[in-house]
């Protein structure tokens, strides 16, 4: 019978394992039956062999033991050359080869001395295809069925059942029939848990390479849908963190939760200084896995990079506690990534369900997958640092030649404008008057081109200096303006990379639109943190819009009504916008975008 052991093992095994199989492509029915079909060619083959040398054997019923050999080998070639003709297979003509194989064994064996039969190898090749099928559980229940069959066949030879299924000429003794139902037992379990684990090694070897490919195919958010998506289903987290660490204090942080109802993965990129991953920081090459039992005891398994268990110090259990604490979950699993032998980041698992006895197994396959997603991600985020240097780089060059030409010119024709309005100021009144409004225009395009090169020059590498930048530009706007300005700034923010530029656009266009429309004396200017979110605040007390009262994003859109510039920035951010008017009293820009 099964041991208990044997069967937990079996279990612990599985539940494991076929986790990771949903991710890994399925074997391909059609290859593994053509194998099963010349296996069964080269037993019945051995069969007749065996049968022609010995002639003795089998002593009763040889006629009809021989001419059923000889029709279990022609079937098998026939199947063997019907299945080079096929392109698909069903999984259902698979199980009834099974069944056919395990009643031809049975009918042989029954009519050459049942239970103690010299044909019990068909028996073992029925649990032998099994495992190679399908694995442990199909296997288990193919021995039980064998051994009853086995039973069944005991009672028939031994002329139990001979009133009502007749008698089978035989020899039988109790002993042979238990040590081969016991050996049965033995064969079923070790070859399931051998077909098992085979299966196991080519389904992660499949979903490995798989999972490689699409980290090279996908960039940015698909990246972490391809891959991080899957990981998370297969160790059973919802919330995963990624760490990449770059040149100077640049440090990548990939936030992903998956949500339970769809599997998708909502993911945040954040470019930022190291101070916000600072306690994810390991610079070691250990890979590990630290449940916290008790509020003093973290349990740790962890593995060396080349898959030796290792043991955790005392100071790295005090910092995997700290951070068990600090993330506020029950344990956590660390694995490094790895790009030409050197750590360039880890990626942490946040409650992962892994089973006692295979945590050292989860981590090893944790190895696996970062070895094959660990240059990918590093070029994404590569692919990321030199996209923003390349545009900031781009931007500073236009910048450079509006300033240094069209700039110039228009000032110099700023200039000549205005010498030839002061003589021609005598001549006539109206005149000099419509060269005077030129020039206002001209001086106006020469404010709104400086400003831009301004705007194109700005880069952010943290959010304070978001604050910062934002401080400066309005007090330029005071200043050159005479508008009162009162800007409060939540230092605690967070403003991720790609949304501190847009921020600092949507308050510009902000601005120039109180300047140039509203008659405004004072502006207000707001940017708070919310739940998973980031608020901007614009509000003046001058015109308002032609309409009264809230208008959300859509209504917007509908009416063509608000900024545009700002209702296109705010939809690229997938934020939203609301506008709150009240005619001659003033407007309220209510902006809110994710922090993610």
């Amino acid at each position: 019978m099964l041991t208990p052991g044997a069967s937990s093992v079996l279990a612990r095994s599985a539940f494991f394992h076929r986790r990771f199989g949903a991710l890994g492509a399925t074997d391909d029915l059609l290859r593994v039956e053509r194998v099963v079909a010349f296996a069964r060619l080269l037993v019945s083959a051995v069969a007749l062999l065996a049968i022609w040398l010995d002639p003795t054997e089998p002593v009763r019923y040889a006629e009809f033991t021989y001419a059923l050999v000889s029709i279990y080998a022609v079937c098998s070639i026939g199947v063997v050359f019907w299945l080079r003709a096929r392109t698909t297979l069903p999984r259902g003509e698979a199980i009834f080869a099974h069944a056919a194989d395990i009643l031809f064994a049975t009918a042989l064996t029954l009519f050459t001395d049942g239970p103690n039969s010299p044909f019990f190898a068909f028996f073992v090749y029925a649990l032998l295809a099994a495992a190679y099928r399908w694995g442990s559980f199909e296997t288990l229940f193919t021995t039980v069925a064998v051994a009853v069959l086995m039973l069944i066949e005991a009672v028939l030879v031994n002329g139990y059942g001979a009133a009502t299924f007749g008698h089978v000429d035989g020899r039988f003794t109790v002993n042979l029939l238990i040590m081969r139902v016991f050996y049965l037992w033995i064969i079923g379990v070790c070859v399931g848990y051998l077909g098992e684990t085979a299966h196991q090694r080519r389904k992660e070897s499949a979903a490995i390479a798989s999972l490689g490919r699409e980290a090279w195919l996908n960039t940015g958010h698909s990246l972490l849908q391809s891959v991080l998506g899957p990981a998370l289903q297969l160790y059973g987290s919802k919330h995963a963190v990624t760490v990449l660490k770059g040149r100077g204090n640049k440090t990548a942080v990939w936030d992903c939760e998956r949500t339970a109802a769809s599997n998708n993965v909502n993911a945040a990129f954040v470019l930022d200084d190291a101070e916000r991953a600072i306690f994810l920081e390991d610079g070691s090459s250990a890979a590990w896995h630290a449940i916290l039992r008790s509020a003093r005891w973290v349990d740790v398994v962890m593995l060396e990079r080349d898959g030796v268990r290792a043991r955790a110090t005392a100071d790295a259990t005090r910092e995997i506690r700290s951070l068990i604490e600090s993330v506020k979950c029950r344990s956590v699993m660390s694995v490094p990534l790895l790009f030409r032998d050197v750590v360039i980041g880890r990626v942490f698992i946040f409650d992962a369900r892994i089973p006692l006895f295979e945590r050292e197994t989860a981590l090893r396959l944790g190895q696996r997958i970062a070895a094959e997603v660990a240059p990918a991600a590093y070029n994404v985020f590569r692919l990321r640092r030199l996209r923003s240097r390349a545009e900031a780089g781009e931007r500073a060059r236009i910048a450079r030649e509006l300033h240094d030409g069209l700039v110039q010119s228009i000032s110099a024709a700023e200039l000549r404008l205005d010498v030839v309005r002061r003589r021609v100021a005598k001549l006539g009144v109206e005149e000099a008057a419509e060269l005077g409004r030129v020039q206002a225009v001209l001086s106006s395009e020469v404010r709104s081109l400086r400003l831009l090169t301004r705007r194109m020059q700005l880069t952010f590498s943290s959010s304070n200096e978001l604050l910062d930048t934002l401080y400066e530009m309005l007090t330029r706007f005071e200043r050159e303006t005479g508008i009162a300005v009162h800007f409060h700034g939540d230092r605690d923010a967070y403003v991720p990379a790609h949304t501190r530029y847009e921020i600092v656009r949507i308050v510009q266009e902000g601005l120039t639109n109180v300047r140039k429309h509203s008659g405004a004396k004072h502006v207000t200017v707001r940017l708070v943190a919310g739940s998973g979110s980031v608020r901007l605040i614009i509000e003046d007390d001058g015109h308002g819009f032609a309409f009264a009262g809230q208008r959300s994003h859509r209504e917007l859109e509908v009416m063509s009504a608000g900024p545009l510039v700002i209702r296109e920035r705010v939809r690229l951010l997938r934020g939203e916008l609301r506008i709150v008017s009240t005619p001659g009293k003033g407007a309220r820009l209510d902006v809110t975008v994710p922090a993610t």
